[in-house]
Order: C-alpha cells, then sequence, then structure tokens
C-alpha cells in the first residue's frame, strides 16, 4: 500500500490540477462569449434605434462599424479612440447591396485569463490543491529516503564505537595493536563526521 501513495498522490494531483484548469477556462472563454453576445445585441439594438454612436456595455472586448447604403457610418463609442490593431481580430461582411460590417474583437490574452483565474476562487482552489498533492507525492518519499539513509549511518556508527570498545577492552591482552586498531576506527569515525558538515 504504503508502495503506491507516491504514484496515487501524483496522480490525483495532476487530475485536479488539469479539472482546474479546464474549468478556470471554461469560465474565461463562456464570459468572453457572453461579453461579446452582449456587445453585439446592444449594437443591433442601437441600430434599429437610430443611433450613429452606440456605447457598448463590454467595450473592451470588441468595437463594430456598420456602413449602409448611403455612405453613412454607424459605430460603437470606443472605435473613435486609437487601438492597437495587433490585440484585435477582425472579421468582416459585405452584402450584395453594399451594406458593409466591421467587427474587431479583442484577442485572449493570458494576464486576461490569469486575472479571471485569480478572481474565481473555485477554480484555482482546485488547481493549487492539485499542485500540493503532486508536491507533496514528490517530497515525501524524498524525505523517507533521506531518513533511512540517516538510520543506516547511525546504524554504521553503533558498529564502529561497538568495534572500538571491544578494541579497548582488549588492549591488555594484546596492547600495541588493539590501541594501533583503536586510532584507526577513531579516525574513521571522526572521518566520516567532518564530510557529514
Amino acid at each position: 500500500m504504503k508502495k503506491y501513495i507516491r504514484e496515487t498522490l501524483i496522480l490525483i494531483g495532476v487530475i485536479l490540477m488539469l479539472a482546474g484548469q479546464w474549468i478556470s477556462f471554461d469560465i474565461y472563454a463562456n464570459t468572453k462569449i457572453k461579453n461579446i453576445g452582449a456587445n453585439i445585441s446592444t449594437f443591433i439594438y442601437g441600430l434599429h434605434s437610430g443611433e450613429t454612436l452606440i456605447k457598448l456595455p463590454h467595450a473592451e472586448e470588441n468595437l463594430i462599424v456598420f456602413k449602409d447604403l448611403s455612405g453613412k457610418t454607424i459605430t460603437t463609442d470606443n472605435a473613435l479612440r486609437p487601438i492597437n490593431p495587433q490585440k484585435y481580430l477582425s472579421s468582416y461582411s459585405k452584402s450584395p447591396e453594399g451594406k458593409e460590417v466591421h467587427i474587431y474583437t479583442k484577442r485572449q490574452s493570458f494576464s486576461q485569463y490569469l486575472d479571471l483565474l485569480i478572481s474565481n476562487p473555485f477554480a484555482i482552489g482546485i488547481f493549487l490543491s492539485g499542485l500540493i498533492l503532486v508536491l507533496m507525492g514528490i517530497f515525501i518519499p524524498y524525505k523517507e529516503t533521506v531518513k533511512g539513509e540517516e538510520i543506516s549511518r547511525k546504524e554504521e556508527l553503533m558498529k564502529k564505537l561497538k568495534a572500538l570498545r571491544l578494541t579497548l577492552a582488549v588492549g591488555g591482552i594484546i596492547p600495541n595493536r588493539s590501541v594501533q586498531e583503536a586510532k584507526d576506527i577513531l579516525d574513521s569515525i571522526l572521518k566520516e563526521w567532518e564530510e557529514k558538515k
């Protein structure tokens, strides 16, 4: 069971991250489409009402220019301001009679998407919970590996200390050799501790 915890955490985390991204993009796309629809319906209503300069409820999303047969131009109020053409996608339609419609829709931007993602706690919450699970799946097994290495180092050190104690205990029987072995074991222990630092 413990063997598959890492893979399970990562898999669930990735699924939650993707779900959070999907939900947030769905909210972003639907909001953008709803705003564009509101703008177009407002423009059509203003066109039929006889207005020549129509104010859109979501003017940042698009601008519309309509030319009738007489050459009269009916436009949205934001079309009179300078615009950056690289930020807009355009579509053009001309009727057989000569009426023209130009619609410019603002391109999707990553900053708009991030603003919506941050303003919607539900979508970002799902994404962040998935990210946390992925990170847990990556780092929990790493901590267990480090703990295992520390335990094996401590066991190795205990074995060397026991060997040192045994060597010192039999030092009276074989004095010269035991002292040299004790020095070697102590040097080995000191060298290991210096390497850890």
